[in-house]
C-alpha cells in the first residue's frame, strides 16, 4: 500500500479546506509581482519515491484550443504567465495535469508561495467555485537544489476580506502561525520540465538508480539536452 508523503497529505488537506469553505479567499498580493525563478523549474523528489515537476505556463498549455480564449482562469494565467508555477505529480499512476498553481510573494524577509488548486478546463464550468489559497514559506540552499516548504496554519484567515488584510496578517503574525514541525524537504534531481509524460519516464529511471536523491551536490542534477531513451 502506498504511503502518502507529507506533501500529498498537504494536498489532501487543501482539498478538504476548499470543500468546506476554509482557507483564505485572497492571495497575499492581488496580482503576482515576483517573476519566475528558473532554478525552481524541474523534477523534485521528496523522500526516495515521491516525484513532482515544477512547470511554466508554456509547458502546461503547449496546445491551446479556441475554447480557452473565453475562459477567465486561463486568461488570468496567460496574463500572468511570467509569474506562475505549476506543480504536477509524476508518479506512475498519476494524471499528467498540474495539481496546483502558485506564485511567490515577499513578506518581510521571507518568500511565501500562494498556492491554489489547478482545474483542467473541462471541469471549470462543471464545478465553479471561489478561489481558495494555502500558504507556505520556501527556503532554498545555496546550490538551489534543495528546498524546504513550511506551511502556515490559521483557521481565521478565511475571514479576511482582501489581499491587503492577508498581507497584514502575515506581516504581523507570520512567525506565530508558521508550522516548522510540518517541514517538507525536496531535492532537485533534474532541470527537465517540458512534458509530464516524458518526466514520468525520467523520474522512474532516476528512482531506480537512486541518482541525486541523497546528495546535495550541484553535479547530481541532470539537465537533459537529448530526448529520453525509453
Amino acid at each position: 500500500m502506498k504511503i502518502h508523503s507529507p506533501l500529498l497529505l498537504l494536498m489532501i488537506a487543501f482539498t478538504m479546506f476548499t470543500s468546506c469553505d476554509s482557507g483564505a479567499y485572497y492571495a497575499i498580493d492581488e496580482k503576482p509581482k515576483i517573476k519566475i525563478d528558473t532554478n525552481l523549474l524541474g523534477i523534485w523528489v521528496q523522500g526516495s519515491y515521491d516525484c513532482y515537476m515544477v512547470q511554466t505556463f508554456d509547458d502546461v498549455y503547449r496546445q491551446v484550443t479556441d475554447e480557452f480564449k473565453n475562459d477567465s482562469a486561463y486568461l488570468f494565467e496567460e496574463k500572468n504567465k511570467g509569474y506562475l508555477y505549476y506543480l504536477t505529480e509524476i508518479q506512475d499512476q498519476s494524471m499528467e495535469t498540474p495539481l496546483f498553481v502558485a506564485f511567490m510573494s515577499k513578506v518581510n524577509k521571507d518568500m511565501l508561495a500562494n498556492v491554489t488548486g489547478f482545474s483542467p478546463h473541462k471541469f471549470r464550468k462543471m464545478q465553479p467555485q471561489k478561489t481558495s489559497y494555502i500558504f507556505v514559506t520556501l527556503t532554498l540552499n545555496k546550490a538551489h537544489n534543495e528546498g524546504t516548504l513550511t506551511p502556515f496554519y490559521d483557521t481565521t484567515i478565511q475571514l479576511l476580506t482582501s489581499s491587503a488584510e492577508v498581507r497584514r496578517r502575515f506581516e504581523q503574525r507570520g512567525n506565530k502561525i508558521l508550522r516548522p514541525d510540518a517541514n517538507v524537504v525536496f531535492k532537485k534531481i533534474s532541470s527537465y520540465h517540458a512534458s509530464a509524460k516524458e518526466a514520468k519516464i525520467l523520474a522512474k529511471k532516476l528512482r531506480n538508480k537512486n541518482i541525486g536523491v541523497r546528495s546535495n551536490r550541484t553535479d547530481s542534477i541532470i539537465d537533459l539536452s537529448k530526448p529520453i531513451k525509453k
